[in-house]
């Protein structure tokens, strides 16, 4: 059965397609949002579905899924209000399950605008890192990823 690094997988080879086709993009698009909801769906149907708790098993979405999701709206969507609206979920999305890092933070920033980046980590700061911020978000976070 595939789990969560089968899908982040997925997530990433779609995220990196090269080509300028509008309509290749838009189905790699597809594919990696399709693999995104699978996970999350697993990890829906799975015992643990608590939000304060971090899941143990395998078949969950993490703090790569979630910045792989980022690195594919900002790479095959153009800028938009709806690469805004996907781009936000996924960020509360990962910071309400405690998976945001310094590499979704990076992603988010490259994929929206700058007023909507400072409206979403509540600070107008430049060098804005994980540690600067609740450390709910990061709370599921291997300890190596996050300094204390």
């Amino acid at each position: 059965q595939p789990n969560s690094f089968t899908y982040n997988y997925i997530i990433n080879c779609c995220a990196q397609e090269a080509s300028h086709d509008e309509n290749e993009q838009r189905i790699s698009f597809e594919i990696a949002i399709k693999a995104f909801q699978e996970l999350r769906k697993m990890a829906a149907s799975s015992n643990n579905n608590d939000d304060d708790s971090c899941s143990t098993d395998a078949y969950h979405p993490d703090s790569f899924t979630y910045a792989f999701t980022l690195k594919a709206c900002t790479n095959l969507l153009p800028p938009s209000p709806f690469r805004t609206k996907v781009a936000t979920q996924v960020f509360k999305e990962s910071c309400k399950k405690g998976y945001c890092n310094d590499e979704v933070m990076k992603r988010l920033r490259w994929c929206v605008d700058t007023d909507n980046f400072h409206e979403l980590i509540g600070t107008d700061a430049r060098d804005v890192r994980i540690n600067d911020m609740p450390s709910s978000w990061s709370r599921c976070c291997l300890p190596s990823k996050r300094r204390r």
